[in-house]
């Protein structure tokens, strides 16, 4: 046999255009629904409820004559009976309310012709509704059904053509500019130059500074409370310039009392003293009079007098020798 040379292969074909997408393969078969769970047993009857009292009888209506008994009618055939469902467990029964006294039986008259239907007795007022028995308990839920099998799934269709590049996207918003960063540290202070020669001292007095502003007012004081009780060994007393600014006199005692002005220059223009009677004996009425110094007046008078339960004088000094009562 004649040994032939390798034939050298050609050059590959262009790639051929993709299919056409396959057609949508036919929809599985859906799996049989599984049959539905027992139902749970049910609960055991809840505790039955304490009956109410029974409301009042109303009263009994007219009784109509008895007519004749009519012909009893034929007894209709007892329809088959139903099948009876299962019992459910008893419940706790409730208490039963005490019977009431059942009244003496009549003599059984002769039954006549039903007669007129005698007056609606009044309805007796409806007795308490029982407690509501203890629910009872629910029962366990029957277990689910097997699901079905699910169907197979349909053969996939040939992925189709890649779509062109979308649009470029806007350009983002340029970020924030980063923190200034921190400043470098000071450089060293140079050194002091040489003090310059002291000039000639001027004559000249320089302009007077402006007055500095009004300190604020001190704190206001408490006013100073002096007592003094007027009795047989006790009719007076004397106010001091400063340092006492209200006088409170008992004078229960029912005796007479006078209160003695300290000088008005000594007490400073818009001294003010209080006057006042705390306790007072209403069946002696004693008088209280108030006292000016030297040749002082209160309201331009020499003194001034009264006499009162509860009574007061508010005075203020003008510094030159006169008191105001306000």
């Amino acid at each position: 046999l004649t040994k032939c040379a390798a034939v050298p292969s050609g050059a590959t074909g262009a790639r051929g255009a993709t299919g056409a997408t396959g057609a949508q393969g036919v929809q599985g078969v859906t799996g049989a629904i599984g049959a539905t769970g027992a139902t749970g047993a049910t609960g055991a009857q809840g505790i039955q409820g304490v009956t109410g009292a029974t409301g009042a009888t109303g009263a009994q209506g007219i009784q109509g004559v008895t007519g004749a008994t009519g012909t009893p009618g034929k007894q209709g055939v007892t329809g088959a009976t139903g099948v009876t469902g299962a019992t459910g467990a008893q419940g706790i029964q409730g208490v039963t309310g005490a019977t009431g006294a059942t009244g003496t039986q009549g003599i059984q008259g002769v039954t006549g012709a039903t007669g007129v239907q005698g007056i609606q007795g009044v309805t007796g007022a409806t007795g308490a509704t029982g407690t509501q028995g203890i629910q009872g308990v629910t029962g366990a839920t029957g277990a689910t059904g097997v699901t079905g099998a699910t169907g197979a799934t349909g053969v996939t269709g040939a992925t189709g053509v890649t779509g062109g590049t979308g649009v470029q996207g806007i350009q983002g918003v340029t970020g924030a500019t980063g923190a200034t960063g921190a400043t470098g540290a000071t450089g060293a202070t140079g050194a002091t130059g040489v003090t310059g020669a002291t000039g000639t001292a001027s004559t000249v007095a320089g302009p007077t500074g402006a007055t500095g502003a009004t300190g604020a007012n001190g704190a206001t004081a408490p006013l100073v409370i002096v007592k003094a009780i007027a009795n047989a060994g006790n009719t007076t007393v004397t106010i001091a310039a400063t340092g006492q600014d209200i006088l409170g006199i008992d004078m229960s005692a029912g005796t007479n009392f006078t209160a003695n002005l300290p000088v008005c220059a000594a007490a400073a223009s818009a001294k003010i003293l209080i006057v006042k009677i705390e306790k007072y004996n209403n069946a002696l009425l004693p008088v209280l009079t108030i006292l000016p110094n030297g040749t002082d007046k209160i309201d331009n008078a020499a003194s001034q007098a009264f006499g009162n339960s509860g009574g007061a004088r508010r005075m203020y000094c003008d510094g030159t020798g006169n008191w105001y009562a306000f």
